[in-house]
């Protein structure tokens, strides 16, 4: 089976990117030239598409609830370069990060009686909360405006 051949067969499965099937020629044993000849002749019939992939994880990732730093890091390791990220960001109708990251506040809220504690008990809750903020991705500043908008709601609805 040639480069080609091979490669059509291992997009088939699911969408990948021109670094991913390099790299899955190259485990194959094919030379640099049948890769990248492959690749070329794939992303001319549109079958390899870094844009239309990161445009795709962006949709998918804002569905999961995941931050802008950690879809970009993704996509890096993936082998979309910054910019094809940064276009299929503007590409896509993604939710707003503050908003996402403030319902993912508020439902760590919603389960804590903030009315007998101390501060001390707070400022755990309010630890937890932006440690689980930034494994999803999100940017500080969003962080600590979305636990003081969900602590203070959950506070004035006690």
């Amino acid at each position: 089976m040639n480069a080609f051949d091979q490669a059509a067969v291992y997009l088939s499965r699911q969408m990948r990117t021109r670094k991913q099937t390099e790299d899955y020629l190259s485990r194959k044993g094919y030379s640099r030239d049948e890769i990248r000849e492959a690749c070329d002749m794939l992303e001319s019939y549109h079958y390899l598409d870094d844009l239309e992939y990161a445009r795709l994880y962006f949709e998918a990732a804002g569905r999961k609830e995941k931050g802008r730093a950690r879809i970009l890091k993704e996509l890096a390791a993936k082998g979309v370069s910054r910019g094809t990220a940064e276009e299929a960001e503007r590409l896509t109708e993604t939710p707003d990060e503050f908003e996402t990251a403030l319902a993912l506040a508020e439902r760590i809220f919603a389960d804590q009686d903030l009315s007998g504690m101390d501060w001390k008990e707070k400022e755990k809750i309010r630890a937890r909360a932006a440690r689980r903020l930034a494994s999803r991705g999100f940017a500080s500043d969003v962080i600590f405006r979305a636990i003081r908008k969900a602590e203070s709601e959950k506070e004035n609805t006690e």
